[in-house]
């Protein structure tokens, strides 16, 4: 049994869809509640508190469930289209280091869905900063690889929007970082001294006049930066899928011999022992190669000066 998929570019879309459906409707939530304040709450605010935290719960663990399919495909395009299957140089490696690091993100933004941010702080801490900043990493590890690696998958134009978009995501996590842990921007009161911070227990609402509310609003809006920045890069891998098709769950019958024949799994009829031994008549497609979940094909067109790779590693 096998599932071919054509539009394997949708993945990315499809994550961006989930992510952000789990985002807004967490924001319009807690607003439409007044729980918050319109500018600006955390992202995770909005998955703090039932009823709103279900859905938020929902559709980012949808999210996180299809980024590690991606992640996983965008490792095996690439093992594809730059024909690693001879020598292993160190670019395969890093592919190899980037993979993990990509699951890393897709496991840690679960857990942001999973651990509200007061129930279960310290889950969602280690998930958010999983989610950061191993995102961040495998981010720049494959415009690294864009860069260096040819031929290239995606024009030269959109490895610049990349690295721009990437360099914000980097500024936005320091800022966010900074301003989170640190005392900056907060206001001294009238004889000059720091005002004492607690740790929130509930959603932080800051008037106006709060010393702390500059510094509030900066933090947030890094924080928004920095996801709704991300989330445009995942969106930009479509393009790199565009010409590439997956196979999904290969399935082959291993069962005993019955009265001389086996099942055949596609009409569940028994064949004659001849016909088994026929390769043109075996039941099921061939085992999958060197991966256990699926196969991927590139489709596109190719060029004197990029040609195709060898057609050993098209199906990996």
């Amino acid at each position: 049994m096998t599932y071919m998929m054509k539009f394997v570019w949708l993945l990315p879309i499809i994550h961006v869809i989930f992510a952000m459906t789990s985002f807004f409707s967490g924001y319009i939530i807690i607003v439409a509640k007044n729980l918050t304040d319109p500018i600006l709450p955390y992202i995770s605010d909005g998955g703090a508190a039932a009823p709103q935290s279900g859905i938020f719960g929902q559709f980012l663990n949808m999210a996180a469930v299809i980024l590690g399919i991606v992640v996983h495909i965008r490792h095996m395009q690439l093992r594809v289209f730059y024909n690693y299957n001879g020598d292993r140089p160190p670019w395969n490696k890093l592919n190899d280091v980037l993979l993990v690091i990509g699951y890393i993100t897709a496991f840690g933004m679960s857990l942001v869905a999973n651990f509200q941010e007061f129930t279960i702080p310290i889950g969602h801490f280690f998930g958010a900063m999983g989610a950061f900043f191993c995102g961040l990493i495998y981010i720049w590890g494959q415009i690294v690889i864009s860069l260096m690696k040819k031929p290239r998958l995606a024009p030269q134009w959109l490895i610049y929007v990349r690295i721009g978009i990437a360099i914000l995501s980097t500024l936005s996590l320091i800022l966010h970082l900074l301003t989170q842990w640190t005392m900056l921007f907060v206001e001294k009161d009238a004889n000059g001294a720091m005002p004492k911070y607690t740790r929130p227990t509930h959603i932080e609402r800051y008037t106006s006049d709060s010393p702390f509310y500059v510094r509030h609003l900066i933090t947030t809006s890094a924080e928004w930066l920095l996801v709704l920045s991300m989330e445009v890069q995942f969106l930009t891998y479509s393009w790199d899928l565009k010409n590439f098709s997956l196979k999904w769950l290969e399935l082959e019958y291993l069962g005993e011999l019955v009265e001389g024949g086996r099942i055949d799994i596609r009409t569940n009829k028994f064949k004659d022992h001849k016909d088994i031994m026929n390769p043109s008549t075996i039941s099921s497609f061939p085992r999958i190669r060197n991966n256990p979940f699926a196969n991927i094909a590139f489709t596109g067109e190719t060029t004197e000066d990029y040609p195709t790779p060898n057609s050993d590693t098209l199906h990996f």
